[in-house]
């Protein structure tokens, strides 16, 4: 009687062991399941863009600006009789020019000659040369001019003194007449010659 009651018993507490283990094992598999960890988030396969290097060389300086090229500057033409082109289609020479046929050293007035005419230039008080009228050459002027006549006739701008060029087609010459700068001396002063076909220079007045 005593062996029954303890296969009863014995039965008892393994039903209540496997009961235990059945009932853990249904509340495990109710459990919230754990959330795996979230998969590594795609890779873009576009690339980034590369940050541009600055400019001068990635010294992180601007570069110098360019050096500007200067254009040549443009000539600008000058009027007949007042250098450059003199009036007969002359360039005229820059000054002092070669050849010039006035010796004296005080002259008011020079003359060179250019082509087979004479280039006339204008003294002023400095002894600069300021480019004045072109005479065309004597045959031309004797075609030209039966009588007296005056070729040209202005201002001086460097003494501010008239200045007279006659062609006197009887002695085959050209008269030039000016005057000197006023000083504390002379006031209008004459200064007159003459020039002819074979270029002598003969003085009237000085």
């Amino acid at each position: 009687m005593f062996s029954k009651n303890r296969t009863r018993l014995a039965t008892a507490v393994i039903l209540a062991l496997l009961l235990t283990v059945a009932v853990a094992s249904v509340a495990a598999s109710q459990t919230a399941p754990i959330n795996p960890p979230p998969p590594n988030p795609p890779t873009d396969p576009t690339p980034a863009p590369a940050t541009p290097a600055p400019p001068g060389g990635g010294s992180g300086n601007p570069p110098p600006p360019p050096t500007p090229t200067l254009a040549p500057p443009t000539p600008t033409p000058t009027p007949p009789g007042n250098g450059g082109d003199n009036g007969g289609g002359m360039q005229a020479p820059a000054w002092p020019p070669p050849g010039l046929l006035v010796t004296h050293a005080a002259t008011q007035v020079q003359l060179a000659p250019v082509g087979d005419g004479l280039h006339v230039y204008l003294i002023g008080s400095d002894g600069t040369g300021h480019s004045g009228p072109y005479i065309p050459a004597f045959s031309t002027l004797a075609q030209q001019h039966a009588g007296v006549a005056t070729l040209w006739s202005g201002t001086n701008p460097g003494t501010g003194k008239s200045v007279t060029i006659t062609y006197l087609p009887a002695e085959n010459k050209i008269r030039i007449s000016t005057y000197y700068p006023d000083t504390q001396y002379d006031i209008n002063k004459p200064y007159v010659f003459t020039v002819d076909s074979g270029h002598k220079v003969v003085h009237e007045q000085w």
